[in-house]
């Protein structure tokens, strides 16, 4: 799948966003699973393993959010 990014660097789509990064920036459970729901991605896969980033297509501003998160806990 191909990732587009509004970023000024290249996605790492190997990158797996996990809960906590989303919690990081501050999405609350219910949102996100709702926000999954509307695209179509697999809520109970993200909660128990994470998604690469690959996985999430367009990067919206939280997308964006949470890979830099992600990026930190992995130390990129």
């Amino acid at each position: 799948m191909t990732v587009t990014a509004e970023v000024d660097y290249e996605i790492d789509e190997g990158v797996v966003i996990l809960p906590e990064d989303s919690r990081l920036i501050g999405n609350c459970n219910k949102g996100a699973r709702a926000w999954f729901r509307r695209r179509g991605l697999d809520w109970a896969r993200f909660v128990s393993e994470g998604l690469p980033a690959g996985e999430f297509g367009t990067f919206d501003e939280a997308v964006r959010e949470a890979y830099e998160a992600a990026l930190k806990r992995t130390g990129r």
